[in-house]
């Protein structure tokens, strides 16, 4: 049966990580991140080959054996050969899927039907090693060579999620991903907690401007890869959480230059540190204060020097994304800059901020002299007692260390980038969440 058609890209999955309960043991593998975040903007096709194949659920385990290019399909215990029963299926179920129009597939790794890679195969000895593919999965790609594919585990990684992203969009037309862009922009109006409807308006105009500019192509080349670039901004933007966009940048793994930007303190100027989460979002309200000077996207309160975004994004370098503020005293206190500070993020979780999760989002304030932390602990205390709070403030007050500016395609990122930043800060939950505590105090 055909999935029915909303416009959206039509992902091929593994049932399991829908949460479905299809597996040996009657389980799931559910994965919150394709469902909650890549299934807003997607319509995904469950695929379980062996409860399509008639297999129970429970059941025995299947295991690989033989060739590990053209394994064969064994009962573990009771050493059944089903591997004619699966291909054939499995040849049936691809000729199927032709109809549903894919344009991507989410295999189950490990499993030996749908491990893409790496599967479990045992050899004569019957020692298991990680040289095989699953039998659907082998044929699924066999029969669709040109559908981009990848497995759970590996999208994961924030690199991997983008290289699959952008293949799932170009592989569609100009015309299709017009239809993506509009009917997205509209999806999201529904989704969000209430219709902020100068927010979609200027999305739309922004988008009405990228169509217009398609009038000027006479290449239809070239007009295809603007409108799959337009696509692809929105899309890994808004889900993917605003990491995958800027990781592309280190892809190659060499060192950025972390220089570009310098923070030069002159006199009667003093300097603010804070850490909200994503530093993409912790620029603007700040920006937008009469006495700021600048802000600056960077890296501090952890262990490497000279930190690249990759090597901070990973988690392993015990930094957190932080913004520091160089602000004239006369003009606002740094009292003043505290209370904007709490309107941007949510003290109550540690290790968090919002859709992203890791000590490097941890929110923090990095006090430069006895008074700011003074005053640090002091604004502390009174939101720990103003009650608007459902827990209570775990926000760090540590003393400032080395801050390391990030990459300069990270700065006034808010600027530079207007689109991709309001989808990845709508996407992300953090103005829903400041709405709710703060109303229109947030001043983001």
């Amino acid at each position: 049966m055909v999935t029915e058609t909303t416009g959206r890209p039509r992902v091929g999955i593994s049932s399991c990580l829908l949460g479905e309960m299809v597996r040996w043991d009657g389980g799931h593998r559910l994965d919150r991140y394709l469902t909650d975040i890549l299934g807003r903007f997607v319509d995904f096709v469950s695929v379980c080959p062996e409860v399509e194949c008639g297999f129970p659920i429970p059941r025995e385990p299947f295991h690989l054996e033989g060739d590990p290019a053209k394994p064969r399909l064994i009962k573990s215990k009771a050493g059944e050969d089903h591997t004619l029963r699966m291909e054939r299926w499995a040849h049936d179920r691809v000729r199927e899927l032709e109809k549903e129009g894919l344009c991507g597939f989410i295999f189950k790794s490990g499993s030996p039907s749908c491990g893409m890679e790496t599967v479990n195969v045992r050899n004569e000895q019957g020692m298991p090693e990680k040289q095989g593919t699953g039998i659907f999965a082998r044929i699924f790609m066999e029969h669709f060579p040109r559908i981009p594919v990848e497995e759970d585990g590996r999208l994961h990684d924030v690199l991997i999620r983008e290289n699959f992203t952008e293949r799932i969009l170009s592989s569609t037309t100009a015309q299709s991903v017009q239809s993506l862009l509009h009917h997205a922009v509209h999806a999201a109006g529904v989704m969000t907690p209430r219709n902020d409807s100068a927010f979609f308006w200027n999305l739309e105009s922004e988008i009405w401007n990228l169509k217009k500019r398609r009038l000027d192509y006479n290449d239809e080349a070239r007009l295809n890869d603007m409108m799959r670039t337009a696509a692809f901004f929105f899309f890994t933007g808004f889900v993917l959480a605003g990491t995958v966009l800027s990781a592309a940048a280190g892809a190659a793994g060499d060192k950025v230059d972390n220089t570009m930007k310098t923070i030069e303190q002159g006199d009667g100027q003093a300097i603010a540190t804070f850490a909200g989460g994503c530093f993409w979002c912790m620029e603007p309200p700040f920006d937008k204060l009469d006495g700021v000077i600048s802000t600056t996207s960077g890296y501090t309160g952890g262990h490497e020097s000279d930190p690249t975004y990759k090597e901070v994004s990973a988690g392993g370098t015990g930094h957190t994304e932080a913004v520091q503020i160089l602000y004239d005293p006369g003009k606002i206190t740094y009292a003043e800059l505290l209370e904007t500070f709490w309107r941007q993020i949510n003290p109550t979780t540690p290790d968090r901020q919002f859709v992203d999760v890791g000590s490097q989002y941890r929110a923090a304030i990095f006090y430069h002299d006895e008074e700011q932390k003074r005053l640090a602990e002091e604004s502390k205390n009174r939101m720990a007692l103003s009650g608007r709070f459902d827990g209570p403030i775990v926000t760090e007050i540590v003393p400032a260390g080395k801050f390391w500016p990030a990459e300069e395609y990270h700065q006034d990122y808010y600027k530079k980038n207007p689109i991709r930043y309001k989808y990845y800060r709508w996407g992300s939950g953090r103005d829903q969440y400041l709405k709710s505590i703060w109303g229109d105090e947030t001043g983001k």
